[in-house]
Order: structure tokens, then C-alpha cells, then sequence
């Protein structure tokens, strides 16, 4: 599988879309921190120096928010992953692999490592580069051991979700076979788990209805939802131990169907 794995590799960051990728991932990440840098001296200079950002644009936020999948770099990591992927059916080439006599399964496990790769260097560089920025610019903050141990979580779990990812990606490019199709599913899934994780968010931070203690078990199972950890660790102020466990529960669980679903599905897959 590793002569398959450096031919995806090979074949994904020597074409444009990746250096496109990248010039992306560079420039996007500067772009928003000097944005949100902007607004910061705007509020404070209509404030007469007073900060009334409310940790809008903390250190801690603005890292967290580098690694969601909803938004920013997110979608467009996804988006690519699934084109690399589809390409390889348009083109032929997923075809000639099988005539060649590579097992449908080496080639499955291929194109979803060379996927995971792709995803986190991207995703390295897009927060590599925001952490820098906000760092250099933003007031440096006194975390608390608690708030550092969030922190750490929210990281952990945003890198989870893009192994996650590349599980979607692969299966779905793989089986449908065609680029619109699978990123608009992509692209829904993505964002349909991101409106729900905000919904019940809100329900449950702030306790839109009575007797919400009634409803309390409830978030223990929606932490099983992929991305649901993701986009609720970008959220709260401090990240509990059960929704980084969970999440990662989640995503072995979800992600580990993924893969055997992918493989059982293209190994019956009628390649024209």
C-alpha cells in the first residue's frame, strides 16, 4: 500500500488545487486575525479604551476557533479532501489501479491516509499561523489550570475532527463517484451538525425552558454525535472531561463505521 499511498500523495500536492490550498491556509488565518484585531481597537477606541469585547477575540477563543470544521479553512479542507478523492475516479486512474491488481481495499486505505494527511497539514498551517498572529497581537492571557486544561481539549479534539473528516470524505467520494454530489453532502452534514450543536447550546447553557434538569441526561447522548464536541468546545469558556471523552468516543465509534462501510461498499462497487 505505500508505493498507492505516495502516488495519492504525489499525485494530490503536485496539482494546483493544493498549492491553492495552501496559499489559502497562509493567507486566510492573517486576514482574520487582522480583522478581528481591527474591530478590537475599534470597540476599544469608541469605548475610550475600555474592553468591551467581552473575550469575543481572546487568545483562548481565537485558537479554538482555528480548528472548526463549520467555518474558515474548515470547509474548505473538506471540500478539497473530497475533490483529491473524486479525481481519481474522473480521471481513470481508480480504475487502472484496479486492472494493475491493487486490492480495492489497499486502494480505499490509501486514498483515505493520503486524505488524513492532507487534512492535517492544512489544518496545522491555517492554526500554526492564527496562534502566531494572536499571540503577537492580542493581550497574552493568565490561564487558569482548568481553562489551559480546555484548551488543551478543544486542540486535541479539533485534529480528531479532521481524521473524522477524511473518514466522510473518502466514503462518500469513493462510493458516489462524482465531485458535486459528495461535497454538497459533505458541506450538509458539516453544517446541519453545526446548527444543531448551537441550538442545543444555547438550550442548555442558558435554559430556554422549565425544568431543564428534566432534559440533563439528554447532553450526554448528544456528545456522541460527530462534530457535535467540536463545535461545543469552540463555545465553552472551560471544556469538560466528558465532552472531550465522549467526542473522541464518537469519532473512533463513527469513524471506524465509516471506514468499514467505505471499504464493504467499494470492494461491491461496480467501477465503469
Amino acid at each position: 500500500m505505500l508505493s498507492l499511498l505516495k502516488a495519492d500523495l504525489f499525485r494530490i500536492f503536485r496539482g494546483k488545487l493544493a498549492r491553492i490550498g495552501l496559499i489559502i491556509a497562509t493567507a486566510l488565518p492573517v486576514v482574520i486575525v487582522l480583522m478581528y484585531y481591527g474591530i478590537e481597537l475599534s470597540m476599544k477606541a469608541m469605548a475610550d479604551g475600555e474592553d468591551v469585547s467581552m473575550g469575543l477575540f481572546s487568545v483562548a477563543s481565537m485558537i479554538k476557533s482555528a480548528f472548526s470544521v463549520s467555518d474558515n479553512i474548515g470547509l474548505v479542507i473538506v471540500i478539497f479532501s473530497v475533490i483529491f478523492v473524486s479525481l481519481d475516479i474522473v480521471n481513470g486512474t481508480l480504475r487502472n489501479k484496479v486492472i494493475a491488481g491493487h486490492s480495492r481495499t489497499t486502494i480505499y486505505c490509501s486514498h483515505l491516509l493520503a486524505s488524513v494527511i492532507y487534512n492535517l497539514i492544512m489544518i496545522t498551517v491555517y492554526a500554526s499561523i492564527t496562534i502566531l498572529l494572536t499571540l503577537l497581537l492580542f493581550k497574552q492571557p493568565s490561564f487558569s489550570a482548568e481553562e489551559l486544561k480546555g484548551l488543551i481539549y478543544s486542540v486535541i479534539i479539533g485534529i480528531a475532527t479532521y481524521v473524522f473528516m477524511a473518514t466522510v470524505t473518502t466514503f462518500l467520494a469513493l462510493i458516489l463517484g462524482s465531485i458535486a454530489p459528495s461535497i454538497i453532502l459533505t458541506v450538509a452534514f458539516t453544517m446541519v451538525i453545526a446548527f444543531v450543536t448551537m441550538i442545543f447550546y444555547v438550550v442548555f447553557q442558558f435554559g430556554m425552558f422549565e425544568d431543564m434538569e428534566k432534559f440533563e441526561p439528554l447532553k450526554y447522548v448528544l456528545y456522541f454525535i460527530p462534530l457535535f464536541a467540536n463545535g461545543s468546545t469552540l463555545a465553552a469558556t472551560e471544556v469538560n472531561s466528558t465532552v472531550f471523552l465522549e467526542g473522541m468516543i464518537s469519532y473512533v465509534l463513527f469513524g471506524g463505521l465509516n471506514v468499514f462501510l467505505g471499504v464493504l461498499a467499494f470492494n461491491k462497487k461496480d467501477l465503469k
